[in-house]
């Protein structure tokens, strides 16, 4: 059988190989080559990413003023990447609400709901069709102030986006604006952003392990 021919092309100081479906990357700025497709590949392919020098499996995004004030399931469905529904999974320690703008309230769930069987356009069950459903985990870790978001993009847990929130005061531009909220206390505004990371196999697991942050082929918890 004939195989698609292979182009090589340079991105932000590393080698790419592409072959069909798939990209392989690294192999500069301590970063192994290693392969990026599926999911991973189309969030890669719709926004600029830069490595973290020695950090290797790790990548944040230049778009940053754009990216930075959207929650990581906006930046899916700005990569064209949509899904039915998103289950969230929050740590005890973390109030979800805080978090959650109403853009994007209409794709989360609370893990106590129990998972109904639904039928899709296609005539299958929702739970023959795993692409359609995101889950999504929020954690608020011992000695951070920024609670941390984390998908995973494939169905083994070994790649996905981690997303820090952080917190701020003085909200200046219309964007920002649009992101606010404003505590019941102080009468204080305040704005959430975003600091997005892509990671591939060798990063995915290696950062939330190294934060605090247990995966396995089907949870993630703290």
């Amino acid at each position: 059988h004939a195989h698609p021919k292979e182009s090589s092309v340079q991105h932000c100081g590393e080698s790419h190989i592409i072959d069909g479906d798939f990209l392989m990357v690294g192999g500069a700025k301590g970063h192994i080559i290693e392969r990026m497709d599926g999911f991973l590949l189309q969030l890669y392919n719709a926004f600029t990413w830069k490595m973290i020098p020695n950090c290797t499996g790790r990548y944040t995004c230049k778009n940053h003023k754009i990216v930075s004030v959207m929650e990581p399931i906006e930046m899916l469905h700005q990569s064209g990447i949509t899904a039915a529904k998103m289950f969230s999974f929050s740590s005890s320690s973390f109030q979800r609400e805080k978090l959650t703008t109403p853009k994007a309230a209409s794709f989360l769930q609370h893990k106590e709901q129990p998972k109904k069987k639904e039928s899709v356009d296609n005539g299958r069950d929702e739970d023959d069709d795993r692409s359609c459903c995101w889950k999504q985990w929020e954690f608020s870790l011992p000695g951070r102030q920024d609670c941390v978001l984390v998908i995973p993009l494939d169905e083994m847990n070994q790649t996905g986006i981690i997303t820090y929130v952080k917190i701020e005061n003085n909200v200046d531009s219309a964007k920002q604006k649009e992101s606010e909220t404003e505590t019941a206390e102080t009468g204080m505004a305040i704005s959430k952003k975003y600091v997005h990371t892509l990671n591939t196999p060798s990063g995915f697991r290696r950062k939330l392990e190294a934060i605090g942050i247990t995966v396995t082929d089907t949870n993630i918890f703290q």
